[in-house]
């Protein structure tokens, strides 16, 4: 295997003899190629000038490669987003060009980014794509990269003996066609970090010490940081805790030498772990904090949540009971942003992805605007039907995590009962509250997604009947608020489904109790309207709505007067969609006058159109 820095200097020397501006761009590619896995500052400085001459030539192929080493350096720089933004922009080209090596990759980075976010299926799911495409490519040396990759997810998601088979098999392939090097070390350090679980020290330390020679040979600072990392946990485990010091220190050097902040800041922790079981806890207090600086300033949330509890372990040691629950409390804050960074990111990526497709679709308009405009429409259907299915799944992964949240608070605040100190118990009715909310969210989204995806056969309903089902629930509301509910006179009935009409009237009538004056004054009736339908209005006391807080109202999700009630606004969103899918409308008025209120009404047919 040539050394990597004389093959960093044979590309220099290319960019220094080219001839044409096309050779230095492929030169500059080739660089950062070559330097992504070592000094991942240059590499995106050279795809960076590389991908400007390549835009001035209009030099595409330079363009695409470019595009890929932006990606891979900013996902080096744990900027995933920006990395996913370059990654779809190289699929534009790949698309419209055919080129199927480069789809490889670029689902390959795809994936990669997406493991970093926690997106584990997700990016199981594009190894497993990328895989497919080198297996039909016959291009072996992709193949060994994506056996590797999948190895990594199935080690998050536990299986490390999997996880083991598809590392193995990565290394077999790529020492048969002679093609070892430092990715192999660190394939073979991720095999040792499998091995770790399994608590089997020593095949650990046998891995880690393979790869960390491969590594070092390319000067790969990242990967010998980390096969540093992984045989001081090693001889941790084997109870030599001044040897996995040392070892530590060692992968903290090379993480520095590398500007790998995130290596390093892992080192530290590592240390910090073994100064607190040597009892020098001050020692590893300053250097979580070290590490936390690190953490937070490239936002990765899962290592910033780990040291945060080896903080408060620290803390408690110390017997300052009250750092200790403080780091307690930001850790628990750190972990709910966490998951809710995770949601949004995968949300933006799916977005960005449609996007993406979108501006193809359009590109294509030169040959067919017909066939443009139908790819739009399938676009948008297919853009709404993944949104909605991936609510609706995030709605029901929430489900048993906030139940488990909930039972085990429940179960805290029982056993402990009179010893428990009065700010702990604050606490704990706070996590209960929160979980709660948490879980009335859960199925108002739930309901939301039901509501567009479920198939339904209007039926006659009893109105009546419905209402007063309705009222019943709210009937906890209506005594706390001492509301008074009038029915003007007999509702009369449409065509509508029992359990959704429902659901549109305890969203009103609570909406009418919460914004209502004191008490709430509430009114319901109905109106035969001209076109076959029925208007059912719900109108209140309270201070009004402004024309500007109408138009918006029933826009998106939008919750008026926050700081004065609590809710989450989704219940609007939720009876717009049920009534439109019931063939209805719905509408607000309200002179925004204080004391003359709002009403609120929706339509449903009176039978079925001829």
């Amino acid at each position: 295997m040539k050394p990597r820095v004389d093959r960093l200097k044979t590309f220099e020397d290319k960019i220094t003899n080219a001839q044409t501006p096309f050779e230095r761009v492929d030169a500059l590619n080739d660089l950062a190629k070559n330097n992504s896995n070592g000094d991942t500052v240059r590499a995106f400085a050279c795809a960076t000038e590389a991908y400007a001459l390549a835009k001035q030539l209009q030099y595409e192929r330079g363009i695409l490669d470019s595009l890929l080493n932006l990606a891979w350096s900013s996902h080096c720089h744990a900027d995933y987003p920006k990395s996913i933004e370059y990654v779809m922009q190289a699929m534009l080209i790949i698309r419209r060009e055919q080129y199927a090596t480069q789809e490889a990759d670029a689902i390959n980075i795809l994936g990669n980014n997406h493991e970093r976010m926690g997106n584990w299926q997700d990016a199981l799911d594009c190894y497993l794509r990328a895989l497919q495409l080198s297996v039909g490519q016959g291009n072996l040396a992709h193949v060994a990269v994506m056996r590797s990759n999948i190895g990594d997810i199935y080690a998050l998601m536990g299986s490390y003996d999997k996880a083991i088979e598809h590392y193995q098999e990565s290394y077999r392939i790529d020492t048969e066609i002679s093609r070892v090097n430092s990715s192999d070390g660190l394939t073979l350090t991720h095999m040792a970090q499998a091995y770790l679980q399994l608590k089997q020290p020593i095949h650990a330390l046998d891995y880690a010490r393979q790869g960390l020679a491969l590594m070092q040979l390319e000067r790969y600072w990242v990967g010998i940081s980390r096969a540093l990392t992984v045989i001081g946990q090693s001889n941790q485990q084997l109870g030599d805790l001044d040897q996995a010091a040392s070892y530590y220190e060692q992968s903290l050097t090379a993480a520095q030498q590398g500007s790998a902040g995130r290596e390093a800041g892992i080192a530290m922790m590592r240390l910090a772990e073994i100064f607190m079981m040597q009892g020098r806890t001050a020692t590893a207090l300053q250097n979580l904090r070290q590490a936390l600086a690190i953490f937070e300033r490239l936002e990765t949330q899962p290592l910033i949540v780990e040291a945060y509890g080896l903080m408060a372990s620290a803390y408690k040691a110390l017997g300052d009971f009250q750092q200790a629950l403080t780091h307690y409390e930001k850790q628990q804050s750190v972990k709910e942003q966490y998951f809710n960074q995770q949601a949004d990111m995968r949300l933006k990526t799916l977005q960005t992805q449609y996007e993406v497709e979108r501006v193809s679709r359009e590109s294509e308009a030169q040959s067919s605007r017909n066939r443009v405009l139908e790819g739009e429409i399938s676009l948008r259907e297919q853009m709404i039907a993944d949104l909605e299915s991936y609510a609706d799944n995030i709605a029901h992964d929430l489900k048993n995590p906030i139940a488990i949240i909930t039972t085990y608070m429940a179960l805290l605040e029982t056993d402990l009962e009179d010893q428990i100190a009065p700010e702990s118990y604050r606490i704990i009715q706070n996590v209960i509250t929160t979980a709660d909310k948490m879980n009335s969210i859960v199925e108002s989204l739930l309901t939301l997604a039901r509501a567009r995806k479920q198939a339904i056969m209007p039926q006659r309903i009893d109105m009546n009947e419905v209402l007063r089902c309705s009222i019943d629930r709210l009937e906890m509301s209506v005594q706390q608020k001492k509301a008074q509910i009038h029915i003007v006179s007999p509702l009369p009935d449409a065509l509508g489904h029992n359990t959704w009409v429902e659901e549109v009237w305890v969203n009103y009538i609570s909406n009418a109790i919460k914004y209502g004056g004191s008490p709430p004054e509430i009114h319901i009736g109905a109106i035969p309207l001209r076109d076959g339908f029925i208007r059912y209005w719900v109108s209140d006391n309270g201070k009004g709505l402004s024309l500007d807080e109408q138009q918006q109202l029933f826009q998106k999700f939008e919750r008026l007067g926050q700081h004065k009630v609590d809710g989450h606004g989704l219940g609007l969103t939720i009876i717009k969609t049920v009534i439109e899918r019931l063939s209805g409308s719905v509408s607000v008025t309200s002179s925004g006058i204080p004391g003359e209120g709002s009403t609120f009404s929706f339509t449903l047919p009176v039978s079925a159109p001829a």
